[in-house]
């Protein structure tokens, strides 16, 4: 991580201070991005988009995972979603399914947008209907300004959580999405994380009607919006 200069308190040899970064978590709606036909077939689905989005015109890999759709249905639900030009699978196996996408017009122009405000998006993920997306920039007012633009592409928009990170000491207020806490918080209550255990993945699950996939997703991305809050995670480190 990049560091700054800063002259020491006697004027004398400069100091070396942490350079700070800011990380944006932010929601869409499916149908104004995309993918809202594949949640129409199956709610429980979850898609995730590898690597970075940075880059709006080249080819980008999407991994889609149902446990109620088949290979087919996925193929004809991304092929027929006009926010994707192209989606071309090419490997995958039993849930899971790994797809080349090219976004529509609309899409790209938003992420050069945003990437030309001197963001980064760092991650994309989808469940429930909704994609959510990590945004990193060295200045909190282009958040801000990633935020506005988010609001004119989808006036459901939500900044879900801003966390300012520094080298040293990371002060972060982190705010789970509702499903992300009333999962983590049943999973607590119900002896989850307790030694011995007192609970299963499956009687959570069952206790909050969803699939063992869903809750299993919402446990690790809620597990890890919690430890890149508040554990020192570098997120350029290797």
């Amino acid at each position: 991580m990049s560091r700054t200069e800063r002259p020491g308190a006697d004027g004398g040899e400069a100091a070396l201070a942490p350079a700070r970064t800011n990380l944006a978590r932010f929601s869409l709606a499916a149908e104004a991005v995309g993918l809202a036909g594949l949640f129409d077939r199956d709610p429980d689905a979850s898609a995730e988009l590898e690597p970075a989005v940075a880059a709006p015109d080249d080819l980008g890999l999407l991994v889609v995972r149902t446990e109620r759709l088949t290979r087919d249905a996925v193929d004809e639900a991304l092929r027929a979603d006009p926010a994707l030009d192209r989606a071309e699978r090419f490997g995958g196996c039993d849930d899971a399914w790994e797809y080349g996408i090219r976004w529509a017009d609309a899409t790209r122009r938003l992420v050069g947008r945003v990437v030309g405000e001197g963001a980064v998006v760092s991650s994309a993920t989808a469940c429930g209907g909704r994609w959510y997306l990590r945004v990193t920039s060295r200045d909190r007012s282009t958040l801000l300004d990633v935020h506005e633009l988010l609001g004119e592409f989808d006036p459901s928009a939500d900044c879900l959580s801003v966390t300012t990170l520094d080298g040293s000491e990371q002060s972060a207020r982190c705010v789970l999405t509702e499903k992300q806490r009333r999962t983590v918080m049943a999973a607590f209550e119900a002896g989850y994380y307790d030694v011995p255990r007192r609970a299963t993945t499956e009687e959570i699950a069952e206790d909050l009607g969803v699939s063992h996939q869903a809750l299993s997703e919402r446990f690790r991305r809620a597990h890890a919006e919690l430890v890149r809050a508040h554990l020192p995670v570098e997120d350029d480190a290797e």
